[in-house]
């Protein structure tokens, strides 16, 4: 009985997952066969809309997880730099563009110097004559930056702009582990590694207090320039709203559009309805008269793909995003041994003369750093310059890779430093005991068995992991030393942890200049002698074709879907993901020592 109706679940699943595949299937076929990328009418305009996080490049799954999640959304999704970029650059250039929409509505995110980037692109597109509007029915802080370099600025009557400022808030679990009786172990040096305070402490230490109020401090003046400049304010004008939005509210009764109107920081107001209709007389209908003439950025953007050609002299830009993890790693991660083999392979290609590594990592394990690293170095020794580019995050294990390169460029905006190391080793002996759970035994020399949780630490152990992490320390100090050119004592004055914004970065030597990714690649060239003659190709782990397929699928299948209607996602999910996030950090600690530079110092 129970296996017939086993089989019954069984096939009933299969048949609805075929049917499902062949549904979407005939919609991939479909689309092969009508869709030639995007039209651009003459008199378009571009529209810049990014989805979820913006971020230097986008997660690719296997080919299953990859349609499930395209389809559910269930991770958010990711808008690519690069293509946005692309976008405004080609977009102001070209003819049949009239205006450039800004649209970030559905953008979760973007660290402080991808959003300067854009900012450089949107400048540039201005610069060619063309108009720049946007609209949203909400703005978020990131989104309004965006928002607050076009000429025209709208919002809905019922919307209003969030501008709250930069934190640094972490959960602290000290005292949860100690009611649990799990007992954290923790190694490390210097007085502002703080990445592991959340183990020891139920609050922030006032040396890392002092730390993050410095770079959160320029990365916030920085924003307040910024947006009073192109709204013609002052920066106190932008304080006094994040400061007083209470106040000035009341006083609008409690309207936050007005108030955005009374400050200067929107021009007026438009329901989607009237927006819709305003761009119909700006660029003209679309086809079917129900929207105006338009190209979404980042379909404009495929229009300009890398045919890859062989032969031409190619400056590899290489991506380090996120935390970094011995071996290959999962997607999202910096697996060290996957990266290696990509600075492996460009260093074996004849056609890539230089290589740029974009870094945007807050570190991770410190032996896959060094794996990452060595691979750089024996670029260099072959002949090929190595130039780092930080992205908004280099820290810790993301500056070790960047330590020895010819050059290093940071964003302004850009957070790095934390040069230091730290392990950590749990207990949970108080935990078990208390449930009447006891472990015992013996073994041959002073360390068997030293190393099972289920006991107390044998401080023989300690002293050994402390070792280790001195040395680590020393390694960290004398590598950074060997690549800035700088004494072992100077290198530890603005070391021990210490996180810096790019321009105090700068002015530390902890980098060479201040600029983006274009300015590292010509540096690149510049240093393999290539003038004016050389292509920047990013070099990536290519797709699988089942992973090709599967992309091509997806988005075939949205193009013929309704779009989602949701909203920004609640204050109280985005705190649960921010939890989930950090406890997932901590699950991809797989060192093969346990020794980690690692900066817990993302906004």
């Amino acid at each position: 009985m129970l296996i017939g109706f086993w089989n019954l679940v069984n096939g009933t699943r299969r048949f609805v997952f075929n049917l499902i595949f062949v549904f979407l299937l005939v919609i991939f076929v479909s689309a092969i066969f009508t869709d030639k990328g995007p039209k651009v009418e003459d008199g378009s305009a571009l529209v810049l809309a990014p989805r979820g996080m913006v971020v230097e490049e986008a997660i690719h799954l296997n080919p299953f997880e990859q349609l499930m999640n395209d389809l559910s959304e269930d991770r958010p999704p990711q808008t690519e730099l690069r293509a946005l970029l692309t976008a405004l650059r080609k977009g102001a250039e070209d003819k049949r563009i009239k205006m450039l929409v800004i649209d970030t509505s559905e953008m979760l995110g973007a660290g402080p110097s991808k959003l300067a980037e854009l900012r450089d692109a949107i400048v540039e597109f201005k610069a060619s004559g063309k108009k720049v509007i946007a609209r949203g029915d909400w703005f978020s802080q990131a989104g309004y930056y965006l928002a607050a370099q076009a000429d025209e600025v709208y919002i809905d009557s019922y919307g209003g702009i969030d501008i709250t400022g930069y934190d640094h808030t972490r959960t602290f679990y000290k005292s949860a582990l100690e009611r649990f009786g799990i007992k954290m172990h923790v190694f490390r040096v210097g007085s502002y590694k703080s990445a592991v305070e959340p183990y020891l402490r139920d609050d922030m230490s006032p040396e890392a207090k002092a730390n993050a109020e410095k770079w959160l401090n320029v990365l916030w003046n920085g924003y307040k320039a910024d947006v009073a400049t192109m709204r013609k304010l002052t920066p106190d004008d932008i304080q006094q709203y994040a400061d007083n939005m209470g106040k000035l509210m009341a006083e609008q009764g409690g309207d936050a559009g007005k108030m955005a109107q009374a400050l200067g920081l929107i021009d007026g107001f438009k329901s989607r309805i009237e927006w819709r209709d305003y761009l119909k007389e700006m660029v003209g209908s679309n086809e079917d008269g129900k929207s105006f003439k338009q190209v979404d950025a980042i379909e404009y953007a495929g229009l300009f793909q890398d045919l890859n050609l062989p032969g031409q002299p190619t400056v590899g830009v290489i991506v380090a995003q996120g935390v970094i993890v011995d071996g290959e790693g999962e997607p999202g991660t910096v697996g060290g041994d996957r990266v290696a083999q990509l600075i492996r392979d460009a260093r074996e290609n004849d056609d890539v003369k230089a290589i740029v590594l974009r870094v945007d990592s807050p570190g991770g394990s410190a032996f896959a750093s060094e794996v990452i690293r060595r691979e750089l170095v024996a670029t260099q020794e072959a002949g090929k310059p190595v130039v780092v580019s930080m992205s908004t995050l280099a820290a810790s294990g993301g500056y070790w890779i960047s330590a020895t390169a010819d050059e290093i460029i940071a964003s302004p905006w850009t957070i790095t430093g934390s040069i230091g190391i730290f392990g950590m080793f749990p207990t949970i002996d108080g935990l078990i005991n208390e449930y009447g759970i006891h472990r015992d035994g013996v073994g041959t020399t002073n360390l068997a068995g030293a190393f099972d949780i289920g006991q107390p630490l044998n401080p023989k152990v300690g002293d050994i992991i402390q070792a280790a992490i001195n040395h680590g320390y020393e390694k960290f100090l004398s590598l950074v030393g060997e690549g800035r050119e700088k004494t072992r004592d100077e290198v530890h004055e603005i070391a021990q942890g210490q996180v810096w914004a790019g321009e105090d970065a700068l002015k530390n030597g902890l980098v060479d200049k201040l600029g983006n990714l274009d300015t590292a690649v010509k540096a690149a060239a510049e240093r393999a002698k290539l003038g004016d003659k050389y292509r920047m190709r990013y070099l990536q782990k290519p797709l699988t074709p089942a992973q090709e397929f599967v992309r091509g699928l997806t988005a075939s299948v949205k193009a013929v879907l309704p779009e989602s209607t949701d909203t920004l996602p609640s204050p109280l999910l985005m705190q649960a993901k921010l939890a989930a996030k950090q406890a997932k950090e901590v699950m991809q600690m797989n060192d093969p020592r346990g020794v980690y530079a690692h900066c817990m110092c993302e906004l």
